[in-house]
């Protein structure tokens, strides 16, 4: 009989050197994701800031007639950034019909 224990352990080392390298390119992944979506966050927060300045500075504008102002109860949610920059882009429009 022959001794094939060293064969087992090379195997072995051969195994978890490729599983050690796929985890590093996965933590790598993880890390490179991870850095994308906190630039996501920020620029996704710069954006919904803009729109609400956006909407400050248009306050003096009447909405056009059938339009009711966005309800300020959802102030974090996201329909009401929308709903926020619809209203910003009805009062552009009756700016540009007016001038």
């Amino acid at each position: 009989m022959k001794y094939s224990g060293e064969a087992k352990l090379s195997s072995g080392q051969r195994i978890l050197e490729e599983m050690q390298g796929k985890l590093e390119e996965n933590e790598s992944n993880s890390s490179n994701s991870r850095l994308k979506l906190e630039r996501m966050d920020r620029i996704l927060l710069n954006v919904k800031a803009g729109i609400e300045h956006l909407s400050d500075k248009l306050t003096s504008l009447k909405l056009p007639k059938g339009q009711g102002p966005v309800r300020l109860t959802q102030s974090t949610a996201d329909d009401f950034v929308i709903d926020l920059l619809a209203q910003c882009e009805q009062k552009l429009m009756k700016l540009m019909e007016d001038l």
